[in-house]
């Protein structure tokens, strides 16, 4: 197992290849198996004013023209492609954005 147990415990946001990007606490990584676990986790369907992740992560997304879900408990995924640890700054503004209702 690859672990980051460094990364463990802290608020991010990780992109999975099948899951899209998500952000909330990350519970569990394997980087070797491509496997993360996060709690209280969104997913961000949609978003302008970042050309990729780590624009929304520095400069967070437009809130009236991206499109974030409710938080739900818990959500594992099996297809890392990548994880940045976020400040706490970040953290706020991530986790502030308007639940997105279709």
């Amino acid at each position: 197992m690859h672990s980051n147990t460094s990364m463990v415990g802290k608020f991010v946001l990780v992109r999975d290849h099948m899951a899209g990007v998500l952000f909330g606490r990350l519970e569990e990584l394997d980087l070797g198996q491509k496997t993360w676990v996060l709690t209280n986790a969104r997913k961000i369907h949609f978003w302008s004013k970042a050309a990729a992740v780590e624009g929304v992560v520095v400069r967070g997304p437009d809130p009236a023209k991206s499109r974030v879900t409710p938080a739900v408990t818990q959500v594992a995924g099996a297809a890392l492609v990548q994880v940045i640890v976020c400040t706490s700054a970040e953290e706020k503004v991530l986790s502030a954005l308007p639940e997105w209702k279709p």
